[in-house]
């Protein structure tokens, strides 16, 4: 977005994004930090959030593997986790050092005692 507000041939006002896929998802993401961004076109873009996206995905393709549903759900579960941590480091508001490294050991920890799937 810098460097199009920089061009004289463009409107600064008038400039957006163009998303194609997950590109859809991260440009509504962007437009949502501020107006600087005009508009968001997204080209074949799903309506689910990203995070919904994934929980639908581990939980079916899990289930189409034969996976029992209580490690399916273990499977969502640590998932959730990671997803929960990420958004607080992206908001910085994952706490003190202590507090951050205490979540990202619990999401490891999580993923330690997942029982992997074995057919």
């Amino acid at each position: 977005m810098k460097f199009l507000r920089a061009r004289q041939d463009i409107a600064p006002i008038k400039a957006g994004l163009l998303g194609c896929s997950e590109g859809g998802w991260v440009g509504t993401i962007a437009a949502r930090s501020g107006p600087s961004i005009a508009f968001v076109i997204m080209s074949s873009g799903a309506e689910v959030s990203p995070y919904d996206e994934t929980i639908y995905w581990t939980r079916r393709n899990l289930c189409a593997l034969g996976v029992s549903g209580s490690v399916t759900e273990q499977a969502v579960a640590a998932t959730i986790r990671i997803w929960d941590y990420y958004r607080k480091v992206a908001n910085g508001s994952d706490g003190s050092a202590t507090e951050s490294h205490a979540t990202r050991d619990s999401v490891i920890n999580s993923l330690r005692d997942f029982q992997r799937y074995r057919p």
